[in-house]
């Protein structure tokens, strides 16, 4: 007997909450460019539409203009990608090809929040960078997305001052500084959490943080741990702690949640979306 036939999976498309009405989803810029003209998807193909707050949408493309591509909605799917942990990353804004690595592994790794800061020694936007960096930001998290089959995108703020930052996340998170110094190992901090608080790892920029930025954490009740003996560069302290968070107390590695698991499965609801 042979192995059961399973349909091949659906191209993914991105259409924010208000561009999906009344049984029908727009896609519009870059997503009606990608399916138009990069895939050359014709009219009558089925797909898959994100809106990014959880729903994931199956559609028949119906009309191919040059800039609006219209999708009739036929089902709904339920699909179970998302982590349970409440994890958020914040960063020191650092060089722009390392930022998008950052926000593209973030989202892969079922980060739900993205707070970016300043430090004295961090890279600081102005002018027009500054003012396009969040929307350049959000189209990488959107691909990230489609990539890596979340149905939520993190939620991403515009960078503020590290104080600030302090300020606004100390009473509603459990706040996890990484330090290159000797601290608290990772290990230990992490004995301390419960998996059902709101986790806020905080990584510092390329020449770290200095004595009095970890002060002023500690002082708002921000942990401050290491991750070993040898000095990572920010990125590479970011990806580390999240998985590590995420296998501890997420669902990275768990065989009941991955990727192959019938939990974790698209299952399409058969009803007509109104």
């Amino acid at each position: 007997m042979g192995l059961p036939r399973t349909r091949p999976p659906l191209r993914r498309f991105f259409a924010p909450p208000d561009r999906i009405q009344s049984g029908w989803a727009t896609l519009e810029g870059s997503e009606a460019h990608h399916l138009r003209v990069t895939l050359r998807i014709k009219s009558g193909t089925e797909i898959l539409i994100l809106d990014g707050e959880g729903g994931a949408y199956e559609g028949l493309v119906e009309e191919t203009g040059k800039d609006r591509i219209r999708v009739r909605l036929i089902g709904r799917r339920r699909v179970d990608t998302e982590s349970q942990l409440d994890l958020g990353l914040a960063l020191a804004m650092i060089r722009n090809e390392k930022m998008k690595w950052i926000l593209q592994k973030a989202t892969e790794l079922g980060v739900s929040e993205i707070k970016p800061f300043y430090t004295p020694r961090s890279v600081v936007l102005s002018g027009k960078d500054g003012s396009h960096w969040l929307e350049r930001s959000q189209r990488i998290l959107i691909e990230a997305l489609k990539q890596c089959g979340r149905v939520r995108l993190p939620r991403l703020s515009p960078p503020v001052d590290f104080n600030t930052f302090l300020s606004e996340v100390s009473a509603t998170h459990h706040g996890i500084l990484l330090w290159e110094k000797p601290c608290t190992p990772f290990k230990e901090v992490l004995e301390a959490v419960s998996p059902e608080s709101r986790i806020m790892l905080v990584v510092g920029p390329e020449g770290g943080f200095d004595t009095e930025e970890v002060a002023a954490a500690a002082r708002m009740g921000f942990a401050t741990a290491h991750l070993g003996s040898r000095v990572l560069r920010a990125e590479t302290a970011a990806l580390s702690a999240m998985a590590i968070v995420q296998y501890r107390f997420g669902d990275l590695g768990n065989p009941l949640r991955g990727p192959g698991s019938a939990s974790s499965n698209l299952r399409r609801d058969h009803y007509e979306v109104s």
